[in-house]
């Protein structure tokens, strides 16, 4: 069976020879299940997952080990095995061709569908924020709020309080949380956009829509609110520990260094420093209203 969805805009299908369980935080995602293969143009990029007896694989042969998976890459060749849990065989290996990268072919152990059936647990063959990096796009660790039609990011450390303040706009401000973990985000001919993924942390909000990006907001936590504008120098070094990355590999490191210095010559970026009450709220808007008001000119 072929099924069709959508990541940051671009579709992407994948082929599996037994039926996916689509969980509530996929079903926004999910634009088609069919039986026929996608033409070319209907594909941005294609995942194929084929049954096999065994996975050759050796833990000599070197690697780098996260999270119970092991990631190599050689030349433009790049696999990632995948194990239940460290020292045992792996149970699928994902292999993708990157000079032709539109297909990725999955390997896996037949009678271990148990490990691959979610779709959600399809998302991560595909290494989603790998794949962002590949076509063009970032996948950032935030809150992603959609205020007056616009996009405004609240990105931090975990427990700075990105949910808190995404919600204080929610019930301040009748903004609609998107996301309230992570956003992916894409440059296009009229800025970048901002878009939900099917992670979403605690939040539960796992809502397929986007939003041109106004703001992105680097939270503190403070005894009374302050904000400006940061540099572009100094956001990018605050951003980059929250972009989702292969460290392990510098082709990965180098281009979410080039993507994101990208945004933030292009997006403004502020630090709030700030109180979890409305407070804040109304801080952060003041400094979004003078910012529209000034249409580039002086920073606020």
């Amino acid at each position: 069976m072929w099924y069709s969805f959508t990541l940051a805009g671009w579709r992407l299908w994948c082929s599996a020879p037994f039926d996916l369980t689509i969980g509530q935080e996929s079903r926004p995602f999910l634009l088609e299940v069919r039986e026929t293969p996608p033409a070319p143009e209907e594909a941005d990029r294609v995942l194929e997952l084929c049954p096999v007896e065994a996975i050759p694989f050796s833990a000599q042969d070197g690697g780098t080990w996260q999270d119970n998976r092991c990631y190599r890459r050689r030349d433009q060749v790049q696999e990632v095995f995948y194990c239940a849990a460290p020292g045992r065989p792996p149970y699928a290996q994902v292999t993708w061709d990157l000079s032709a990268p539109q297909r990725l072919l999955c390997r896996y152990v037949a009678g271990q569908e148990g490990e691959l059936y979610t779709f959600r647990n399809i998302f991560q063959l595909l290494s989603g924020e790998t794949l962002l990096l590949e076509l063009g796009g970032l996948m950032l660790h935030a809150s992603f709020i959609r205020w007056q039609g616009q996009g405004i990011l609240f990105s931090a450390p975990s427990g700075v309080g990105k949910s808190t303040q995404a919600d204080l706009w929610a019930r301040c401000c009748q903004a609609e949380v998107l996301n309230g973990d992570r956003a992916a985000l894409r440059p296009g001919p009229d800025g970048w956009s901002a878009y939900g993924l099917p992670y979403a942390g605690s939040s539960g909000i796992y809502r397929n829509e986007d939003a041109p990006v106004a703001a992105i907001v680097l939270l503190g936590q403070a005894k009374e609110n302050s904000i400006r504008r940061v540099s572009p120098a100094q956001a990018l070094c605050a951003l980059f520990p929250e972009v989702s990355k292969q460290g392990w590999d510098p082709l990965w490191t180098d281009r979410a260094v080039e993507l994101l210095t990208q945004l933030v010559t292009q997006v403004p970026v502020y630090r709030l420093e700030c109180l979890p009450d409305p407070s804040a709220v109304e801080c952060l808007k003041a400094a979004l209203q003078r910012q529209s008001s000034n249409k580039g000119g002086e920073q606020p």
